[in-house]
Formats: structure tokens, C-alpha cells, sequence
């Protein structure tokens, strides 16, 4: 690595974590940047909530910080709705730029986060009960023809449970596909293949 983004990278770190001392003793540094890139993004976390820092790039500007909730997915956001991201100057001291975080960011950060904890726990709850409509439906006589995972250009019902594919070979008296089941589909077919 180069010593210019060596010293760059180490200026943001000390910067960030000046800004997190600020935040309160809970904060740490999540992900470090890369040290092979010449990108100076970081994480940090409270354990509750990760925040996303980038500098010296060409969205924020060589004296700015774009500091942004992160969130392994984002599909749970509206389709115009973005990550909460507030950007601020770094010329300002670590105690406004906390405040500032404070104030604009996690709010909406913190309100996004049990947006995306609750759409999580619904994907799971789902997962889980596509899975135990196929275990039924495999022991009555059906076999997986495609993943019972979501598609991403399948059909998907407004509550996004479905099964996306099986094919019923029920007593070689009974040979149907049946696509795009909710679970309580699924165990409707199950009641009347008994």
C-alpha cells in the first residue's frame, strides 16, 4: 500500500474515533477500511446499530463525512426511501459532529433498524413456514422440483410467503405442478391428498 492512503486511512481512523469517544464508551470500530484500497470507508457500531463513515471521496468532498445507517439488506426500505445518511464537515470538532449524528441521524437510523429487525424476523418467519409446508407436502407425496426460496423474478403474493415450485405425484393417480403456494395453500393440498 501506498503511504499517502496509509496516511490518509490512519488520519479518518483517528478522526472517527475521536468522533466515537464523543458518542459514548458503547461505540467501536466495526470494519476497518480496506488496506488495499485507496478508500477510507469504515464502520463503526454501538452493538445495536452500524453506521457507515466514508471521506475523501467524489460524493462527499475531500473535507466531508457521509455517515449512513448500514443494514446487511435493504430491501424492507420503500422503493424511493434510502438509507437515514446525513453528511457534515470535518473541519468541525468531534463533539458537533457527535451531536450532529446524534440529533439528525440516529433517530432515523434507530427508527430504520426496527423496520429492518421486523422484516428480518417476518422473512424468517416465513422461511420457516415455507419449509414446513414442503416437509408436509413431501410426506404426503411431493417432490421439490425447484428451491422454495423466494425468486427474485418469480411471483411473489403481497405477503411474500410462497412456495415458489412442487410437483405432486400423489399414487401415480394424482400428477400436477403447482406453483406460487402460501403455506396455507400448501396445507390445504396436504388435507385433501390424505
Amino acid at each position: 500500500m501506498n503511504q499517502a492512503i496509509h496516511d490518509k486511512q490512519a488520519k479518518t481512523l483517528q478522526e472517527v474515533q475521536a468522533i466515537m469517544s464523543e458518542l459514548g464508551p458503547e461505540w467501536y470500530v466495526h470494519k476497518l477500511p480496506d488496506p488495499r484500497s485507496a478508500h477510507t470507508h469504515m464502520q463503526i457500531s454501538n452493538g445495536n446499530l452500524t453506521l457507515s463513515i466514508g471521506a475523501d471521496n467524489y460524493q462527499t468532498g475531500a473535507n466531508r463525512f457521509e455517515i449512513s445507517a448500514y443494514f446487511p439488506d435493504t430491501s424492507f426500505l420503500a422503493y424511493d426511501e434510502r438509507r437515514a445518511s446525513i453528511k457534515v464537515s470535518r473541519t468541525r470538532s468531534p463533539k458537533a459532529l457527535a451531536a450532529d449524528i446524534q440529533k439528525r441521524l440516529i433517530p432515523t437510523a434507530e427508527e430504520q433498524m426496527a423496520r429492518y429487525r421486523a422484516h428480518a424476523k417476518q422473512e424468517q418467519e416465513a422461511e420457516q413456514a415455507r419449509e414446513d409446508a414442503m416437509t408436509q407436502l413431501e410426506q404426503v407425496g411431493c417432490e421439490r422440483l425447484i428451491s422454495i426460496k423466494d425468486s427474485l423474478y418469480g411471483p411473489k403474493l403481497a405477503n411474500g410467503t410462497f412456495i415458489s415450485m412442487i410437483r405432486v405425484n400423489y399414487n401415480a393417480t394424482i400428477n400436477m405442478d403447482l406453483q406460487s403456494l402460501t403455506p396455507a395453500q400448501a396445507k390445504a393440498v396436504i388435507e385433501a391428498l390424505k
